[in-house]
């Protein structure tokens, strides 16, 4: 059987307030499969192409035009900062951009600034509404004051690292700034979900598995966590851990979730060995799994790869069907090759000596 790759990856914005929004992920093939889960908000995640993976890039919505770059303004006067944080204000900011409510929630923002022009939660909502909107240079100018204000702001770090993924030339810089947001903010969550997503982009499985590890300690209900820390485990054959998070993250989502039962499929139609099954039991697995992902998806997308692997399936368990029939036919030719005696010698023994003529 020819060798799978697939990885499922799924990065997460992170939320001011020790929240995450949630996002579904992209089940890809092992080049590019197009099917997508839609989001809780009820818009697919739009991915970002790489060389043989589909990494969720989190827009919830189209991108609006861009505006010229600047250092963008909280249109505020100047504050007294007295009083107590304007918590509730960001609160209420930080649900519109969940509800995909941007200009509510930069509204909202920009209100709670003008509270005290200084608070970096503000900061960081109003950058992450800006950055859904597509506009990526005032949501990079807002990281960068709040950073400077409070450098151990992960969540401003974790949402450069989204802003560079924009551009398929800087991985390796939004590898880097998912770093730093882990660095500075060790209990965010989504920073290390992210900075795990990056190797497994690149195939490097073993330095993924550590963040991933991390990321599913912190975020232990989120299957995005799960799905992934099962792919950095297959890459590197580690295939009972594999099953086991795979099957984490279905059971976070109630068992209905397309994409850990398609890698759980693939896992199995992969697998050169699973401990306790043999190769029949192996794909006859990987077959019901592909099949609970086709029941799961609500559209399958032309080049969605299912059907072809279910294919590979069958083809594979005839062959392994006929080779072993071969082989129980070889040794029942030699057990009754065994069994029989061998034949008697017919031949009378000749005699030592015939004597001489005349004798």
């Amino acid at each position: 059987m020819k060798t799978i790759t697939s990885i499922t990856i799924a990065l997460l914005l992170a939320a001011c307030g020790g929240s995450e929004e949630k996002q579904e992920p992209t089940t890809p093939d092992k080049e590019v499969n197009k099917a997508q889960s839609a989001v809780k908000e009820g818009t697919p995640a739009k991915p970002a192409t790489a060389p043989e993976t589909r990494v969720a890039d989190n827009t919830p919505a189209p991108p609006a035009t861009p505006e010229p770059a600047a250092a963008p303004s909280p249109e505020a006067p100047a504050a007294t900062n007295a009083g107590p944080p304007p918590t509730g204000l960001v609160r209420d900011a930080l649900l519109n951009v969940r509800r995909g409510r941007y200009e509510e929630a930069i509204r909202g923002a920009k209100a709670a600034l003008k509270r005290d022009e200084k608070y970096v939660p503000a900061m960081v909502v109003m950058a992450r509404a800006y950055y859904h909107l597509g506009k990526l240079e005032f949501a990079e100018a807002i990281c960068d004051i709040a950073l400077g204000i409070n450098p151990s702001t992960g969540e401003c770090h974790n949402l450069k690292g989204f802003i560079a993924l924009k551009n398929p030339e800087e991985d390796v810089v939004a590898r880097k700034a998912f770093e730093k947001a882990t660095q500075v903010q060790p209990s965010l969550g989504p920073a290390w979900l992210n900075l795990g997503a990056q190797y497994l982009a690149v195939k490097n499985y073993k330095a993924a598995i550590a963040p991933l590890e991390q990321a599913v300690q912190l975020l232990p209900s989120r299957g995005e966590a799960f799905l992934n820390l099962g792919s950095a485990y297959r890459g590197e054959g580690e295939v009972v851990k594999a099953y086991n998070a795979y099957t984490k993250a279905l059971q976070l989502r109630s068992n209905n979730y397309p994409a850990a039962n398609f890698n759980l499929g693939i896992l199995f139609l992969d697998a050169q060995t699973y401990p306790g099954m043999d190769k029949l039991q192996q794909i006859n697995m990987a077959v019901s799994y592909f099949n609970k992902y086709k029941q799961q998806m609500s559209y399958l997308s032309k080049d969605d790869p299912v059907d072809s692997y279910i294919k590979e399936a069958q083809k594979s368990y005839e062959r392994e069907q006929k080779t072993r029939e071969r082989e129980a036919k070889r040794k029942a030719r030699e057990a009754a090759k065994k069994a029989t005696p061998p034949p008697a010698d017919d031949k009378k023994p000749a005699d030592d000596k015939k004597p001489a003529d005349g004798k």
